[in-house]
């Protein structure tokens, strides 16, 4: 969201610089009931277990990559696996979903991680990488990252737009799907 908000709303201004833009930030569940409710008009979220009577529009595919401290040695590769990770010092973005499919991710290789520290912000997980204090897994990496695509038998989820068919889409929104 915080790549993707930010200049939406900058091109909703320049469009319709009399609407106005109201935008929250959750997680899975609570954007899914904010649809569900007719709280939200969209969410910009994965399409992971999404009930029927909500419409997910694709914007792209998101798959797995291991986020590393510059200069490490496995940047020298274009892709990595699991198993080459589960010697190094994981953190881990602790939030309920996010967790259980990050540490799938070595449970499919038949591997355990190597936590070195659970955090609960995209803001201290970069941090902590970029001091060197280990390598963390995304699925949205933010620019200026150093990753690298990761080999991996889970599925990868796909960025969407998601709305629910109970509300009515509104121009605004159709605006911003646009968009």
């Amino acid at each position: 969201a915080p790549y993707l908000i930010p200049p939406l709303m900058r091109q909703m201004a320049d469009r319709f610089p009399k609407a106005r833009l109201f935008w929250h930030e959750g997680h899975h569940e609570y954007l899914l009931e904010g649809l569900q409710t007719g709280a939200f008009d969209l969410a910009l979220m994965y399409d992971f277990e999404v009930p029927s009577g909500i419409e997910c529009i694709p914007l792209r595919p998101a798959p797995l990559q291991a986020v590393l401290p510059a200069g490490h040695p496995l940047l020298r590769r274009s892709k990595l696996t699991i198993r080459e990770l589960a010697t190094e010092p994981l953190i881990l973005l602790d939030l309920p979903r996010t967790r259980n499919y990050m540490l799938s991710a070595f449970s499919a290789d038949g591997v355990a991680p190597r936590i070195a520290h659970r955090v609960y912000s995209m803001t201290m997980l970069l941090g902590l990488v970029a001091n060197g204090h280990g390598f963390s897994l995304l699925n949205f990496c933010p620019p200026n990252t150093h990753s690298r695509e990761l080999e991996s038998t889970l599925r990868t989820p796909i960025l969407v737009l998601a709305h629910s068919h109970r509300y009515r889409f509104t121009r605004i929104a159709a605006a911003v799907a646009e968009i």
